[in-house]
């Protein structure tokens, strides 16, 4: 079986033979021989000839123009994904070059075989209707290329060729390689000499052995002979030549009809000349019975022509080609160039006639009609705006023909006789130097519109809805924003109307605050250390090339490198680096290799530590631990993501998996909006619950059901949530027996209060829960953020229309049409709710029923809640009524929480909750998921010999990360509520620094000028410096005081 490879070639468009190309001077570049399938062809490169090759899966489209530097050979240009390569000398310089700058590689294709010329049904297409396929000989040290063929009646030294007749060589002239071309014309040979595509030099000669002696060089060698007219390959061609193309007859033979129909139809007819003459037998007769014998051309054609006929040049050339096979003669005296008008005779021998016009010619007897040079430019101009004008394409259409001659005339001068614009003709110049002069642009894809096969839909829907591939963001964000102050988030700074002060808002676009806080700035930081500490540039650039790598690895290429099994277990991984068991402390076995771009992280701050200077080695500290705890978010994360097809698999009839989340909030809009009236808007609060529940009707697909809730409450707690649950519990036609909730770990989900809620559920609503897995922060977590961006998406374009977002009713107008979406009003019932909060018509309510109302229960924190991503609340076994919490799904042991437990926490009784909701709004279309089948999921660990095994137990040992370093509870940062808290002598002082800007307005102080008051007190010995807390924390605590004296301020003027 043949090695060589195949490629998949499509031929976009044939192209054309040019005679002045493939036959003429430099015809041996325009053909070159093949051997395909044990068959010998000749294949030419057709001029604008267009072929798709497929390569790496892209499409690589090449295509044939005239060379840029010698017009009158080949050029090859390729293109792929709005790249272009330059018009090279050969196809594979074309192909090779823009394939290594796509893909950064060096491998190398053949040019020839990616245009087809090793594929039989592409080379067919090619030769086919081709009469004439130059001859190739190789002779002496000469190979001899006859790219023409001319016949005459003279044996001697012509060895009948005649006009017509081409050939060229290629050897040394005055010590640099030139190309020979003879020309047999209907008097003399000549032969012309190149260099490149200079023509160097003109000889005239009788006969082509004259010619060639002229020359001086290769005396030895005939002209005859070198120029392989004596050839028996050429000879044979001659022949049939003479007898199949030259129909002979002479002026006596014109009265038979037969021969002259046959001679018609084989020079005129064969060549697609328009029929608009009138009677063409009649020209010959009547020039037969003249008493002269000779006759202006192409006047006489006149007689059976219209009036005003334009001739074109292919018309007269057939019938110069019609009046040789009929007997005639050209006893034109002078060039072509000097006139149009020619002379032709019917003599059997014109030579008198010849003799006559020379003379009268050379005697200046002979008047004859000049070509006024101007007046052909004149007429190639207007034939130009002719074109332009009366093309049918419209403005594409006249870019096309511009762009023929736009490159080789002025702006102005084009501007002057075509009377087009500048954008025209550069549009023009622009299209001839991506597709050539003339030449279609490339081929665009041709949409295809048919129904896809069950199986097919199913697969492409499963592929856009799975997060790997695609998922759709609903921030709307400028990642190249920067700010003065080096921000990198979607931030601004604003002042109010009528305000006098300033507020700052943040908007975190793409990022989780994680991602922020420990894997972006942390970076930031690392290279500004680098520059200052590293003053070698040499050093310097290499270090942050490393810096770079490492944080492409971190952030995208860690991800990929990590395995789970379809069904969302962990096996073991012989990589210590990528072995997840062993991140999540649940691996007992040893490790085999280490992962050397994660290795990276560790080399580059043991080398920085030697490097830089003792005073920033704490800082370097910080940067590596927080970088660490990035890398165990990352970590996480995509464990936790990962459960989201096992669960959706895990669904029976019975059962339904709910994902939510809260909605960034949704702004009154207009679509005429300043920006002052745009800052300061409180809007409104959505919060989405997606419900998956089995198809009843089809087993691979899922019914989507979305329930979303607008407030005009903005606090989004867990009692909110809880109260979108009631809600969709309330409405559900058809009830799951059990559930599994996916959400973010947001305190709106991950908190004491929402769990302890959780657990009357089954006694509420009748419905098991068997878990709540909270995922990790980030963009696009689940389906959720995508049905986000639609409902975004939705609003955006119901203002682009022209109505407003004015009320919550207008959320749901627009977005009345998404498919399988429910929306409805809610507002959480807040038992605790101040009057300060009430609208105005709910106050006197508010005042009159208060003293009924029983306060919402408050629940302490479960300890270590933040730590905990696992939740179960068990209905049928010894652990019912318990809730049970883990670390990550799968991994560690339960923490069970009894039921004396969770009473402990609370302080009052859990009530249910009894939300004021709207009726949900009825989608007009249902919203179904495809489901994959999950495949059986294998086991990945790899086997260990023993010879390698004491190796291996080192690998375990040396590995800077211990087991378990992914979990949240073994982080040293990030720990919600695990710093140090502050005492009681910091609170009082602080809250005596918050007060006494109510006395004097002058001594407001923020949260660093508060540090530094609390810095005085440790001089003075009454507080320790550990003591003093962050700025941070103190602004934290400021907020959280602020809202507290402002509640117990409201409540006292209330009684």
């Amino acid at each position: 079986m043949s090695k060589r490879r195949r490629f998949d070639v499509e031929l976009l468009e044939l192209g054309f033979i040019t005679a002045e190309l493939h036959y003429g001077i430099f015809a041996r570049d325009w053909w070159v021989k093949r051997i395909v399938n044990d068959s010998e062809f000749l294949i030419p490169f057709r001029q604008h000839m267009r072929v798709k090759c497929f390569l790496n899966s892209k499409n690589f489209e090449i295509t044939i123009y005239p060379f840029s530097k010698n017009p009158y050979k080949p050029g090859f240009q390729c293109f792929c994904n709005n790249h272009l390569s330059p018009i090279e000398d050969s196809p594979s310089k074309a192909l090779n070059s823009l394939y290594h700058k796509i893909f950064n590689t060096n491998t190398e294709y053949s040019g020839l075989a990616a245009i087809g010329f090793e594929n039989e049904e592409i080379i067919k297409k090619l030769i086919d209707n081709i009469k004439f396929f130059p001859i190739y000989l190789r002779i002496e040290q000469f190979l001899t290329v006859v790219s023409g063929i001319g016949c005459s009646k003279k044996e001697e030294n012509y060895y009948k060729a005649g006009s017509g007749y081409i050939s060229s060589i290629v050897t040394r002239y005055k010590s640099q390689t030139h190309l020979f071309l003879l020309k047999i014309q209907k008097n003399e040979c000549q032969i012309e000499v190149y260099h490149e595509e200079t023509h160097i030099k003109t000889f005239n000669g009788a006969t082509p052995d004259i010619v060639w002696n002229e020359i001086g060089i290769h005396k030895k060698l005939l002209g005859s002979y070198i120029f392989e007219i004596t050839h028996e390959q050429v000879q044979k061609q001659l022949q049939n030549s003479k007898s199949e193309e030259f129909l002979l007859c002479t002026s006596d033979k014109w009265d038979n009809q037969e021969l002259m129909n046959e001679i018609f139809a084989r020079h005129i007819k064969s060549r697609k000349i328009p029929n608009t003459m009138n009677n063409w037998q009649e020209l010959f007769l009547n020039w037969k019975l003249q008493q002269s014998s000779i006759i202006l051309f192409p006047k006489i054609l006149e007689s059976i022509y219209p009036i005003n006929y334009q001739f074109q040049d292919k018309e007269l050339s057939a019938w110069r080609a019609m009046f040789r096979s009929c007997g005639c003669t050209d006893v034109t005296p002078y060039h072509r160039k000097l006139s149009k008008i020619e002379f032709w005779s019917n003599a059997q021998d014109p030579q008198s006639d010849q003799n006559t016009l020379s003379y009268l010619h050379h005697s200046d007897m002979l008047q004859i009609e000049p070509v006024n040079s101007s007046k052909s430019s004149n007429n190639i101009w207007e034939l130009f705006k002719k074109s332009l004008n009366g093309n049918k394409r419209g403005a594409e259409g006249r870019i096309r023909i511009l762009s023929i001659i736009a490159e080789g005339f002025s702006i102005s001068k084009l501007k002057k006789n075509l009377a087009v614009g500048s954008d025209t003709i550069t549009n023009a110049r622009k299209h001839a130097r991506l597709y050539g002069p003339g030449a279609p642009p490339f081929e665009k894809p041709k949409k295809i519109v048919h129904k896809m096969s069950e199986i097919k839909e199913q697969q492409f829907l499963w592929f856009f809805q799975d997060r790997v591939n695609i998922a759709q963001s609903s921030y709307k964000v400028d990642p190249k924003k920067t700010y003065p102050n080096g921000m990198k988030k979607t931030s601004f700074m604003i002042r109010l109307a009528n305000a006098t002060h300033l507020k700052y808002r943040e908007d975190l676009g793409t990022l989780c605050q994680i991602c922020n806080d420990y894997g972006f700035e942390p970076f930031e930081n690392l290279e500004s250390i680098i520059r200052e500490e590293i003053l070698e540039k040499k050093n310097q650039d290499i270090i942050l090339t490393r810096i770079d790598q490492l944080k492409r690895h971190m952030r995208r290429g860690y991800e990929e490198e990590l395995e789970i099994n379809s069904d969302g277990t962990l096996a073991h991984n012989s990589c210590i680096s990528h072995c997840l068991l062993y991140a999540f402390g649940d691996c007992d076995q040893v490790h085999q290799t280490r992962c050397n771009n994660c290795d990276q992280f560790f080399q580059v701050f043991n080398w920085l530590t030697n490097q830089i200077s003792d005073s920033k080695i704490q800082k370097l500290e910080e940067i590596q631990d927080k970088l660490k705890y990035y890398l165990s978010h990352q970590t996480r994360k995509v464990y936790l993501n990962a459960q989201f097809k096992p669960l959706l698999n895990s669904l029976d009839d019975n059962g339904a998996i709910m994902i939510c989340d809260y909605k960034m909030r949704v702004l009154p809009k207009s679509a005429r909006e300043t920006k002052s009236e745009f800052f300061g808007k409180r809007g409104w609060t959505l919060h989405s619950i997606l419900i998956f529940m089995c198809n009843s009707e089809k087993n691979t697909e899922l019914n989507i059901s979305a329930y979303d809730h607008w407030s005009t409450d903005i606090k989004q707690d867990s009692w909110f949530t809880a109260s979108s649950f009631e809600a969709v519990f309330d409405s559900l036609e058809k009830k799951p027996k059990w559930i599994c909730v996916i959400s973010d770990n947001g305190p709106h989900y991950h908190n004491s209060e929402l769990m302890a809620i959780i657990a009357h559920w089954y006694n509420w609503y009748q419905i098991e829960i068997r878990s709540w897995i909270f995922l990790e922060p980030g963009e696009a977590k689940t389906i959720i953020d995508s049905h986000h961006a639609t409902i975004s998406h939705a609003i955006k374009r119901y203002i682009r229309i022209g109505y407003d977002i004015a009320t919550g009713e207008d959320i749901v107008e627009a977005g009345k049409n998404l498919a399988g979406t429910h929306f409805a009003n809610l507002q959480p019932n807040r038992e605790n709710q101040s009057e300060e909060e009430q609208s105005d018509g709910a106050k006197e309510l508010f005042r009159n029923s208060k003293k009924n109302i029983t306060k919402k229960a408050t629940i302490k924190t479960i300890k270590g809640i933040s730590n905990l991503f696992y939740w179960e609340w068990p209905i049928n076994n010894d652990k019912e009524g318990y809730i049970c919490a883990r670390t990550l799904p799968g991994i560690g042991k339960f923490t069970n929480f009894s039921p004396s437990h969770i009473a402990n926490l609370c302080n009052g009784n859990i009530a249910r909750p009894q939300p004021t909701i709207s009726t949900h709004t009825t989608p007009n279309t249902k919203w179904k998921m495809s489901i994959e089948t999950m495949p059986d999921s294998e086991s990945k660990e790899n086997t260990i010999n023993n010879k390698e095994k004491q190796s291996i137990i080192s690998m375990d040992t040396d590995f800077p990360l211990n087991k378990g370093w992914a979990l949240k509870g073994n982080q040293k940062l990030g720990n919600r509520g695990g710093g140090k808290r502050m005492t009681k002598k910091v609170k009082s002082l602080l809250e005596g620094f918050f007060m006494n800007r109510n006395m004097n307005a002058k001594d407001k102080l923020d949260a660093q000028g508060m540090q530094n008051e609390l810095l005085l007190f440790v001089e003075s010995g009454e507080i320790s410096k550990e003591d003093i807390p962050k700025v941070s924390t103190i602004q934290n605590w400021i907020a959280t005081f602020s809202r507290a004296w402002k509640a117990q301020a409201t409540e006292q003027y209330l009684h």
